[in-house]
Protein backbone atom coordinates (compact mmCIF):
# COMPACT_ATOMS: atom_id res chain seq x y z
CA UNK A 1 0.00 0.00 0.00
CA UNK A 2 1.30 3.45 -0.87
CA UNK A 3 2.35 5.75 1.95
CA UNK A 4 -0.30 8.49 2.09
CA UNK A 5 2.36 11.08 2.98
CA UNK A 6 4.42 10.23 -0.09
CA UNK A 7 3.28 11.81 -3.39
CA UNK A 8 2.43 9.47 -6.22
CA UNK A 9 4.39 9.42 -9.49
CA UNK A 10 1.46 11.15 -11.21
CA UNK A 11 1.34 13.91 -8.60
CA UNK A 12 5.11 14.42 -8.85
CA UNK A 13 5.01 14.67 -12.65
CA UNK A 14 2.11 17.09 -12.48
CA UNK A 15 3.96 19.31 -10.03
CA UNK A 16 7.08 19.33 -12.22
CA UNK A 17 5.03 20.25 -15.24
CA UNK A 18 3.41 23.12 -13.35
CA UNK A 19 6.84 24.40 -12.23
CA UNK A 20 8.17 24.24 -15.80
CA UNK A 21 5.11 26.13 -17.00
CA UNK A 22 5.67 28.89 -14.45
CA UNK A 23 9.43 29.10 -15.10
CA UNK A 24 9.07 29.54 -18.84
CA UNK A 25 7.34 32.91 -18.38
CA UNK A 26 8.69 34.40 -15.12
CA UNK A 27 7.64 37.90 -16.08
CA UNK A 28 4.02 36.79 -16.10
CA UNK A 29 3.96 35.52 -12.53
CA UNK A 30 1.46 37.12 -10.21
CA UNK A 31 -1.21 39.64 -11.21
CA UNK A 32 -0.93 41.52 -14.49
CA UNK A 33 0.66 44.99 -14.27
CA UNK A 34 -1.82 47.75 -13.50
CA UNK A 35 -0.91 49.50 -16.77
CA UNK A 36 -2.29 46.56 -18.71
CA UNK A 37 -5.75 47.22 -17.29
CA UNK A 38 -5.65 50.66 -18.88
CA UNK A 39 -5.13 49.26 -22.34
CA UNK A 40 -8.42 49.45 -24.29
CA UNK A 41 -9.85 46.22 -25.62
CA UNK A 42 -8.96 45.56 -29.26
CA UNK A 43 -10.83 43.65 -31.89
CA UNK A 44 -9.12 40.62 -33.38
CA UNK A 45 -7.36 41.06 -36.71
CA UNK A 46 -5.25 39.04 -39.13
CA UNK A 47 -1.53 39.57 -38.68
CA UNK A 48 1.87 38.15 -39.54
CA UNK A 49 4.57 37.84 -36.88
CA UNK A 50 8.14 39.05 -37.22
CA UNK A 51 11.15 38.83 -34.90
CA UNK A 52 13.18 42.08 -34.98
CA UNK A 53 16.92 41.94 -34.45
CA UNK A 54 19.64 44.16 -33.02
CA UNK A 55 18.84 47.74 -32.06
CA UNK A 56 15.20 47.45 -33.05
CA UNK A 57 14.75 44.42 -30.79
CA UNK A 58 16.48 46.22 -27.91
CA UNK A 59 14.31 49.31 -28.32
CA UNK A 60 11.13 47.25 -28.33
CA UNK A 61 12.29 45.13 -25.38
CA UNK A 62 12.75 48.29 -23.32
CA UNK A 63 9.11 49.15 -24.01
CA UNK A 64 8.06 45.64 -22.95
CA UNK A 65 9.99 45.97 -19.68
CA UNK A 66 8.27 49.28 -18.94
CA UNK A 67 4.95 47.45 -18.99
CA UNK A 68 6.13 44.12 -17.54
CA UNK A 69 9.36 44.62 -15.49
CA UNK A 70 9.59 40.89 -14.82
CA UNK A 71 10.95 40.34 -18.30
CA UNK A 72 13.87 42.63 -17.51
CA UNK A 73 14.63 40.64 -14.36
CA UNK A 74 14.52 37.40 -16.32
CA UNK A 75 16.85 38.76 -19.04
CA UNK A 76 19.45 39.58 -16.39
CA UNK A 77 19.33 36.00 -15.10
CA UNK A 78 19.73 34.26 -18.45
CA UNK A 79 22.44 34.22 -21.10
CA UNK A 80 20.04 33.92 -24.02
CA UNK A 81 18.49 36.96 -25.65
CA UNK A 82 14.75 36.93 -25.09
CA UNK A 83 13.15 37.47 -28.49
CA UNK A 84 10.51 40.09 -29.14
CA UNK A 85 7.67 39.12 -31.45
CA UNK A 86 5.92 41.87 -33.40
CA UNK A 87 2.52 41.39 -35.01
CA UNK A 88 2.00 43.30 -38.26
CA UNK A 89 -1.50 43.82 -39.56
CA UNK A 90 -2.03 42.32 -43.01
CA UNK A 91 -4.82 44.82 -43.69
CA UNK A 92 -5.53 48.47 -42.87
CA UNK A 93 -6.74 49.76 -39.52
CA UNK A 94 -10.55 49.85 -39.27
CA UNK A 95 -11.80 52.82 -41.23
CA UNK A 96 -8.39 53.54 -42.76
CA UNK A 97 -7.65 53.51 -46.47
CA UNK A 98 -5.48 50.66 -47.69
CA UNK A 99 -1.96 51.81 -48.60
CA UNK A 100 -0.13 50.23 -51.51
CA UNK A 101 2.58 48.01 -50.09
CA UNK A 102 5.91 46.68 -51.24
CA UNK A 103 4.30 43.33 -51.96
CA UNK A 104 1.79 44.97 -54.31
CA UNK A 105 4.68 46.60 -56.16
CA UNK A 106 6.46 43.25 -56.52
CA UNK A 107 3.33 41.83 -58.14
CA UNK A 108 3.27 44.78 -60.57
CA UNK A 109 6.90 44.11 -61.49
CA UNK A 110 6.07 40.46 -62.08
CA UNK A 111 3.11 41.42 -64.26
CA UNK A 112 5.32 43.71 -66.38
CA UNK A 113 7.87 40.91 -66.81
CA UNK A 114 5.05 38.54 -67.77
CA UNK A 115 3.91 40.98 -70.46
CA UNK A 116 7.43 41.37 -71.85
CA UNK A 117 7.92 37.64 -72.05
CA UNK A 118 4.52 37.23 -73.71
CA UNK A 119 5.61 39.75 -76.36
CA UNK A 120 8.76 37.76 -77.07
CA UNK A 121 6.74 34.59 -77.46
CA UNK A 122 4.43 36.35 -79.95
CA UNK A 123 7.46 37.33 -82.04
CA UNK A 124 8.85 33.83 -82.18
CA UNK A 125 5.44 32.27 -82.75
CA UNK A 126 5.11 34.52 -85.79
CA UNK A 127 8.54 33.45 -87.03
CA UNK A 128 7.65 29.80 -86.75
CA UNK A 129 4.30 30.37 -88.47
CA UNK A 130 5.86 32.49 -91.23
CA UNK A 131 3.94 35.68 -90.39
CA UNK A 132 6.73 37.68 -88.78
CA UNK A 133 6.33 40.63 -91.15
CA UNK A 134 2.85 41.33 -89.75
CA UNK A 135 3.83 41.13 -86.09
CA UNK A 136 3.95 44.34 -84.07
CA UNK A 137 5.07 44.48 -80.45
CA UNK A 138 5.54 48.21 -80.21
CA UNK A 139 9.21 48.18 -81.20
CA UNK A 140 11.02 50.11 -83.94
CA UNK A 141 11.92 48.09 -87.03
CA UNK A 142 15.71 48.15 -87.50
CA UNK A 143 15.49 44.63 -88.86
CA UNK A 144 13.86 41.51 -87.52
CA UNK A 145 16.98 40.05 -85.93
CA UNK A 146 17.80 43.33 -84.20
CA UNK A 147 14.23 43.61 -82.91
CA UNK A 148 14.47 40.20 -81.34
CA UNK A 149 17.86 40.88 -79.77
CA UNK A 150 16.76 44.24 -78.35
CA UNK A 151 13.52 42.92 -76.91
CA UNK A 152 15.12 39.78 -75.50
CA UNK A 153 18.10 41.53 -73.92
CA UNK A 154 15.90 44.22 -72.37
CA UNK A 155 13.69 41.56 -70.83
CA UNK A 156 16.58 39.39 -69.65
CA UNK A 157 18.38 42.39 -68.19
CA UNK A 158 15.30 43.54 -66.28
CA UNK A 159 14.66 40.04 -64.94
CA UNK A 160 18.29 39.65 -63.84
CA UNK A 161 18.24 43.00 -62.01
CA UNK A 162 14.98 42.05 -60.31
CA UNK A 163 16.28 38.71 -59.06
CA UNK A 164 19.68 40.13 -58.07
CA UNK A 165 17.96 42.76 -55.93
CA UNK A 166 15.83 40.13 -54.23
CA UNK A 167 18.79 37.86 -53.51
CA UNK A 168 21.08 40.63 -52.26
CA UNK A 169 18.68 42.73 -50.20
CA UNK A 170 15.04 41.73 -49.97
CA UNK A 171 15.32 38.04 -49.12
CA UNK A 172 18.01 38.42 -46.39
CA UNK A 173 15.95 41.13 -44.67
CA UNK A 174 12.79 39.04 -44.82
CA UNK A 175 14.63 35.98 -43.49
CA UNK A 176 15.77 37.95 -40.42
CA UNK A 177 12.36 39.47 -39.78
CA UNK A 178 10.41 36.30 -40.48
CA UNK A 179 12.60 33.26 -39.67
CA UNK A 180 9.78 30.93 -40.62
CA UNK A 181 10.08 32.10 -44.22
CA UNK A 182 13.82 31.34 -44.45
CA UNK A 183 13.53 27.85 -46.03
CA UNK A 184 11.10 29.10 -48.70
CA UNK A 185 13.31 32.12 -49.40
CA UNK A 186 16.29 29.81 -49.89
CA UNK A 187 14.23 27.78 -52.35
CA UNK A 188 13.26 30.95 -54.23
CA UNK A 189 16.94 31.88 -54.51
CA UNK A 190 17.69 28.45 -55.97
CA UNK A 191 14.92 28.99 -58.51
CA UNK A 192 16.58 32.26 -59.51
CA UNK A 193 19.71 30.30 -60.43
CA UNK A 194 17.68 27.92 -62.63
CA UNK A 195 15.95 30.83 -64.37
CA UNK A 196 19.32 32.54 -64.93
CA UNK A 197 20.62 29.44 -66.68
CA UNK A 198 17.63 29.44 -69.03
CA UNK A 199 18.15 33.14 -69.71
CA UNK A 200 21.76 32.51 -70.70
CA UNK A 201 20.71 29.78 -73.12
CA UNK A 202 18.05 31.98 -74.71
CA UNK A 203 20.46 34.92 -74.91
CA UNK A 204 23.00 32.80 -76.77
CA UNK A 205 20.34 31.56 -79.22
CA UNK A 206 19.06 35.08 -79.88
CA UNK A 207 22.57 36.53 -80.26
CA UNK A 208 23.33 34.02 -82.97
CA UNK A 209 19.90 34.15 -84.60
CA UNK A 210 19.90 34.81 -88.36
CA UNK A 211 16.50 35.15 -90.07
CA UNK A 212 16.09 32.56 -92.76
CA UNK A 213 18.98 30.45 -91.49
CA UNK A 214 18.48 29.82 -87.77
CA UNK A 215 15.70 27.60 -86.45
CA UNK A 216 13.15 29.80 -84.60
CA UNK A 217 11.34 26.72 -83.29
CA UNK A 218 14.29 25.98 -81.00
CA UNK A 219 14.16 29.48 -79.56
CA UNK A 220 10.42 29.20 -79.08
CA UNK A 221 10.86 25.91 -77.20
CA UNK A 222 13.36 27.55 -74.85
CA UNK A 223 11.03 30.53 -74.35
CA UNK A 224 8.13 28.25 -73.50
CA UNK A 225 10.21 26.47 -70.88
CA UNK A 226 11.32 29.82 -69.43
CA UNK A 227 7.74 31.09 -69.39
CA UNK A 228 6.48 27.97 -67.60
CA UNK A 229 9.24 28.01 -64.99
CA UNK A 230 8.96 31.75 -64.48
CA UNK A 231 5.20 31.69 -63.98
CA UNK A 232 5.54 28.88 -61.46
CA UNK A 233 8.28 30.85 -59.69
CA UNK A 234 6.34 34.14 -59.67
CA UNK A 235 3.21 32.46 -58.31
CA UNK A 236 5.15 30.75 -55.51
CA UNK A 237 7.08 33.90 -54.66
CA UNK A 238 3.91 35.97 -54.46
CA UNK A 239 2.36 33.37 -52.18
CA UNK A 240 5.38 33.47 -49.86
CA UNK A 241 6.44 37.11 -49.60
CA UNK A 242 3.66 39.49 -50.68
CA UNK A 243 1.76 39.44 -47.39
CA UNK A 244 4.96 39.92 -45.35
CA UNK A 245 6.16 42.78 -47.57
CA UNK A 246 2.80 44.56 -47.50
CA UNK A 247 2.69 44.27 -43.70
CA UNK A 248 6.13 45.80 -43.18
CA UNK A 249 6.91 48.25 -46.00
CA UNK A 250 5.06 50.63 -48.33
CA UNK A 251 5.62 50.59 -52.07
CA UNK A 252 8.54 52.71 -53.37
CA UNK A 253 7.59 56.34 -53.99
CA UNK A 254 8.22 55.90 -57.72
CA UNK A 255 5.89 52.86 -57.98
Amino acid sequence: MRDAARPSRTETDRGAAERRSRNCSPALRGPAPASWAKTPARASYEAIASIPQGEERDRLFERVVEVAPGYGDYQVKTTRVIPVVVLHRTGPEPGAERVKGMGDWIVEVHDWLREQLAGLRVQFDALVDGTAESVSVGLPDPGLAEQLRTHCFEFCGALKRHHTGEDAAMFPVLAKQFPGLAPALTELGEQHAVVAGLQDEIGALVEGFVPGESDPARVRTELEELADRLEEHFAYEEQIIVKALNATAPAPVFA
